[in-house]
């Protein structure tokens, strides 16, 4: 499914928001799955997993002697979202809210099962960029698995 209208404009306010406009074809990047740099071409999921990504605070708090690899490490945690989305392993989930009644929000949980089974047993936002960068090489290979996956089965309908 292909990105919506209302997708494209709260990325590019989100951009905008957070002062990234520079950084748009970069930051769409490594939310997409196949390294697609426009956000005309993301696929639904990759969008809702980068609106996500956008709108959630810097779960690692900078201190002076922080290194600027903490940027990279959130650059390679929103890719690994969006590959998850893309295949399945984030869902929508209904939920009661006790003033809006029942909502939908995002279940990660599947996601972060998958991760402990393929690397290190820890939380996503626990790891260090340097194994963050073994994880995306992995889910990389997983994904472009998927993607080949669904072409073929596509093709037989």
């Amino acid at each position: 499914m292909s990105i919506t209208k209302d997708q494209i404009k709260i990325i590019h306010t989100l951009l905008q928001k957070a002062g990234q406009m520079d950084n748009k074809k970069e930051i769409i990047k490594n939310a997409s799955a196949t390294g697609k740099e426009s956000t005309k071409d993301l696929t639904f999921d990759e969008a809702a997993a980068l609106i996500t990504f956008l709108q959630t605070p810097n779960p690692k708090p900078q201190t002076p002697n922080s290194k600027p690899q903490i940027q990279d490490g959130q650059q390679m945690i929103n890719y690994i979202i969006a590959a998850s989305w893309e295949m399945g392993w984030v869902k929508k989930i209904k939920k009661v809210d006790k003033v809006k009644g029942v909502i939908e929000v995002n279940d990660y949980s599947h996601m972060h099962e998958k991760i402990k089974e393929l690397c290190y047993k820890k939380p996503i936002n626990e790891y260090s960029v340097a194994e963050l960068t073994k994880l995306v090489t992995v889910i990389k290979k997983i994904n472009l698995s998927y993607i080949q996956k669904n072409k073929s089965n596509a093709s037989e309908i």
